[in-house]
């Protein structure tokens, strides 16, 4: 296994860069279940469809409302949030997160100004991996490969 260097930044684990996952199994069902949550439409379009992409069932939610109502009814392997999502942004996502059902691990993205705190404060309450952007694509792809 090939290790990469991160980015300053960015709080990553090291691993390979994914490409794909492998194949559904022969009863088809689908991949890892992954959440991702943004208030940018565009920023959670894209990062949806590159994790679709790699075999993955996405779900998105634009606010933390409906970040809740997905994980009390969905059940995620992984939630990747933005820090900054309307209605319980920071650390008030992790926590109500853990109320609501299964612990899935997350992967939070920051803004550059506060990142340094924000990054402190999402390791703090659980956050697995934290991203600042801008970030590389394949970067988030290996932290949702490594705990998915």
């Amino acid at each position: 296994m090939q290790s990469f260097d991160t980015e300053p930044g960015t709080d990553v684990m090291p691993g390979v860069v994914p490409r794909t996952l492998p194949p559904p199994d022969r009863a088809g069902t689908a991949g890892p279940r992954i959440i991702v949550a943004d208030r940018s439409a565009t920023a959670r379009m894209q990062l949806a469809d590159v994790l679709r992409a790699d075999g993955y069932d996405v779900r998105e939610a634009c606010d933390g409302l409906a970040l809740l109502d997905l994980v009390a009814a969905w059940h995620p392997t992984l939630v990747v949030t933005a820090w900054d999502i309307p209605h319980f942004g920071g650390t008030s996502v992790p926590d109500a997160i853990a109320q609501c059902g299964p612990r899935a691990p997350r992967v939070v993205v920051t803004i550059p100004e506060g990142a340094h705190v924000a990054r402190e404060e999402a390791r703090a309450h659980g956050a697995c991996a934290v991203f600042t952007r801008p970030f590389e694509m394949d970067d988030i792809r290996t932290a949702v490969l490594n705990l998915a």
